[in-house]
């Protein structure tokens, strides 16, 4: 299992507040798809010839009230690829994951339920 760097409360209380439950592996699904994300804008960053990654490398940016992340949890991931973490680089990731989100609940939805899965997560 991947270290833990959602914050599954907030996550929960997002899902809820689009009208879904949250499944038992939603929360670790989530959990590895921003893992994913970060290792992925890490190897933007490289890919560039940079040693910081940046909100950018997250290919969206905007300023989300609620941060589902740990910031140094994120920082530890980032920094275990070897490169520095920008302070923009959590407003990035935040947008992409708060759509997320939104995208399984709809997801779920569509599917006759009101659960949120972890499939309903990977699938993006």
């Amino acid at each position: 299992m991947a270290d833990m760097v959602i914050v599954a409360s907030k996550f929960k209380e997002m899902v809820k507040s689009s009208g879904c439950n949250t499944g038992g592996d939603a929360a670790e699904a989530f959990n590895h798809y921003v893992h994913w994300q970060i290792e992925e804008a890490c190897n933007r960053a490289k890919a560039n010839g940079r040693k910081t990654v940046r909100s950018h490398d997250f290919s969206t940016m905007s300023v989300s009230e609620d941060s589902l992340l740990v910031a140094s949890k994120v920082k530890a991931v980032i920094k275990a690829n070897g490169l520095n973490c920008a302070a923009d680089a959590f407003y990035g990731l935040n947008y992409q994951l708060n759509w997320v989100v939104s995208s399984g609940c709809n997801r779920a939805v569509a599917n006759g339920r009101k659960t949120i899965r972890g499939h309903d997560i990977v699938l993006q």
